[in-house]
């Protein structure tokens, strides 16, 4: 029987094909992009907008398309330009200029990027993100900018000022391929971010702070008429806005700094237009080709310095994938190498040791001593194998769970070396997944080689509890190595360096335990506090099944 189908259903852009829907969708964009130009400001009657989005949205979409579908867009876009340009008041030859040359600076740029740097990401490195830049904000809008400044002839204006139309066309252009469109490719060719264990919900709630300081520094420096009587301000305030730019910049490579730049370039060109600003030109269209260069010079190595961090986070995700992938086959290869000397050569050992205890009774007399240091020497070769296979892999770890392997391990620590250890573990704690079990214990089985090696307290407390109330889902592995019981003399800059987190244990050991708390997703952090020395490594609650 043929199931209904709902009403919603044919009204889906679903079941639309990708050769319509992507194009129909470009073109709401870029009707949309048209009216936040508008919106934000214009010149020469409500038709010159120093900063065009539309252009930016074609030229992304085509980058995404395949060659043979770019005819498709430009036409779906033309009905969306002609709408826009009709509200205010565009002739109609002024229109059709208007729309070749937007149609050639998105097909010029998509065209030699794709030709050059092949598919995304583009903005990846800083050799792609150079490219990027020469192409798409220098040789493209330039080229293209010779006719598009007979967008504003054909309007009526007067052929004498046409390099200034020149340049005025070329920055709007510009200006946008070094804001708007990284943004846009950054989100298009998004990977994943080292966010390690922070919440997403706190990477949003520092954008926006970026955002906003944009915003309200851009609005005072620009607002330049305020401070008329302190004209020596104005360069400080010009500045402003950047503290907040190199913030994103620095915290989120190209994305941070495309969007911090955006906010800052459509604050600037709306508070320039609508009122008092920061430059002091004759006209108007001068002050906004001067903030316009301003921004231009600001973006580029901005995005270039967001582009080289882009890569350098990628190389050190590389390096941790590695670290994380050799760290793991080591583990995998000594839980082999463990089972086999527990159940393979102790086994024969013990059978080799019960053989020769028979063999022994039959001996004469004289020989007894011989076969007793035998005898010792079968047993101690036995006991250092299982020593070995525990080190390895502890058994007590599959087949017992985290918690009765750190009560053997502890056990056996304060035994080999005085140290007392107290274990706290919350009594909600349950299995955790293999790999969590396994790098938690390794890392309190390393931080206690460390104690045991530089402590001079004889003791040591092992805690592992739920992240406090807020509901986080994360657990918290706590080894902390207690201060001498006799006071010692300190000076005021020691104190001060054990109040900051420091590595107070170093070595290949640190760099194991921050390399098996990574592969699980969480986070090392080792710190000097009162004289005592803290472990603490924060990690994803995965609960086994």
């Amino acid at each position: 029987m043929r199931q209904p189908i709902a009403l919603s259903q044919y009204y889906s852009l679903e079941l639309v094909p990708d050769t319509v829907r992507r194009p129909l969708l470009t073109s709401i964009a870029y009707f949309l992009g048209a009216e936040a130009a508008f919106l934000i400001g214009t010149l020469s009657d409500q038709i010159f907008a120093p900063f065009w989005p539309p252009n930016i949205i074609l030229f992304c979409a085509l980058l995404g398309a395949r060659y043979e579908d770019w005819w498709r867009y430009v036409l779906a876009v033309l009905p969306a330009h002609i709408f826009a340009e009709l509200q205010v008041g565009m002739d109609w030859p002024q229109l059709l200029v208007a729309f070749l040359t937007n149609c050639a600076v998105a097909l010029l740029n998509a065209s030699a990027i794709k030709w050059v740097l092949g598919g995304g990401p583009w903005l990846n490195t800083f050799r792609r993100a150079l490219i990027f830049v020469v192409i798409a904000a220098g040789v493209g809008p330039a080229v293209v900018a010779f006719f598009g400044a007979y967008v504003r002839i054909y309007g009526g204006e007067q052929q004498a000022y046409y390099w200034l139309f020149w340049m005025q066309w070329y920055m709007a252009n510009a200006l946008g391929n070094l804001t708007l469109a990284p943004l846009f490719l950054s989100l298009i060719s998004a990977g994943r971010e080292d966010t390690h264990i922070i919440r997403p919900r706190l990477r949003w709630v520092e954008k926006a702070t970026i955002s906003i300081g944009v915003l309200i520094s851009c609005a005072i420096a620009a607002r330049a008429s305020f401070y008329s009587g302190h004209t020596g301000l104005l360069p400080t305030l010009l500045y402003l806005p950047l503290l907040f730019v190199f913030w994103g910049t620095v915290r989120f490579g190209v994305r941070g700094a495309s969007l911090a730049l955006l906010v800052l370039t459509l604050t600037s060109i709306w508070v320039n237009l609508s009122g008092p600003t920061t430059f002091s030109a004759s006209t108007a269209e001068d002050n906004v080709l001067a903030l316009q260069i301003f921004l231009s010079g600001l973006a580029v190595p901005v995005l270039l310095f967001g582009a080289h961090i882009d890569g350098a986070k990628r190389k050190e995700r590389r390096s941790r994938a590695l670290s994380q992938m050799i760290l793991r086959s080591n583990e995998q290869n000594q839980r082999k190498v463990a089972g086999d000397l527990h159940e393979g050569v102790c086994q024969d050992l013990v059978a080799t040791y019960l053989r020769a205890r028979q063999l022994f009774k039959l001996l004469p007399p004289e020989t007894k001593s011989e076969a007793a240091a035998i005898e010792e020497d079968l047993l101690q070769a036995i006991g250092a194998l299982r020593d070995a296979a525990y080190g390895m892999y502890p058994p007590l770890l599959v087949d017992g769970g985290l918690e009765p392997a750190l009560r053997s391990f502890l056990h056996t620590y304060s035994e080999r070396t005085g140290i007392t250890v107290a274990l706290q573990l919350s009594s909600d704690i349950g299995r955790l997944t293999s790999d969590a079990e396994n790098v938690a214990f390794r890392i309190v089985e390393e931080a206690l080689t460390n104690i045991e090696k530089h402590s001079i307290s004889g003791t040591a407390q092992v805690t592992l509890s739920r992240g406090g109330a807020s509901g986080d889902g994360l657990l918290k592995l706590r080894i902390e190595d207690p201060a001498p019981s006799t006071p010692r003399r300190t000076s005021v800059l020691s104190w001060l360096r054990s109040l900051a987190p420091s590595s107070a244990v170093s070595g290949l050991g640190t760099a194991a335990m921050a390399e098996r708390i990574d592969t699980i997703g969480g986070r090392l952090n080792i710190y000097s506090i009162g004289g005592s020395t803290v472990v603490e490594a924060t990690f994803p609650d995965v609960q086994s099944r």
